[in-house]
């Protein structure tokens, strides 16, 4: 979609030193996609996308603060669409974005599921100028921070999969597809 419309897309990720933690990754992936779904259909063709994800400490020992933030150069949101912005069924209307489809139960959703996690959803935006989400959700974390290396990039590290075991336990038929 993000070719489709010929948007630059930017992605970046701070001091992200634990990989592994406990948590809904079904969920947070669902979380992602509605807020980036909502990004590129907002966005006009060739506009820029920007997704970072940090790493922030916690208080609580074992803990993490992950943020999750997506900013766009789109169409922004009013200040009146902004109050039921999270709201069922509700959808911004304005002349530029009457053609976008939608049903208006992606953000609604997606805050639903963040506060479930014990987590915040923020937005940031102005009219005509772009909209910012920021997700922030506490994860507890499982593994020790490896050492930081400036010389790597994420991009660049390869992953083996091979020894990597997935058992998928799901009753319903659509799902396991």
């Amino acid at each position: 979609q993000i070719r489709e419309h010929s948007h630059n897309l930017v992605v970046e990720i701070h001091n992200l030193r634990h990989e592994t933690v406990i948590g809904d990754s079904l969920r947070m992936k669902q979380i992602f996609l509605n807020i980036l779904s909502n990004a590129i259909k907002y966005t006009p063709d060739g506009g820029e996308i920007k997704l970072y994800f940090t790493e922030k400490p916690s208080p609580q020992k074992n803990i993490k603060c992950f943020e999750f933030s997506c900013a766009d150069n789109g169409f922004g949101i009013s200040p009146e669409a902004q109050k039921e912005l999270f709201q069922p069924f509700m959808r911004s209307s304005s002349e530029q974005t009457a053609h976008i489809q939608g049903t208006g139960l992606g953000m609604s959703i997606t805050k639903s599921i963040v506060e479930v996690m014990g987590g915040t959803i923020d937005v940031e935006t102005e009219l005509g100028k772009g909209t910012e989400f920021i997700v922030k959700v506490d994860f507890p974390i499982v593994d020790e921070p490896e050492e930081v290396e400036e010389e790597k990039s994420a991009a660049a590290q390869e992953i083996d999969f091979s020894k990597i075991k997935l058992l998928l336990v799901e009753d319903n038929e659509v799902n396991r597809e």
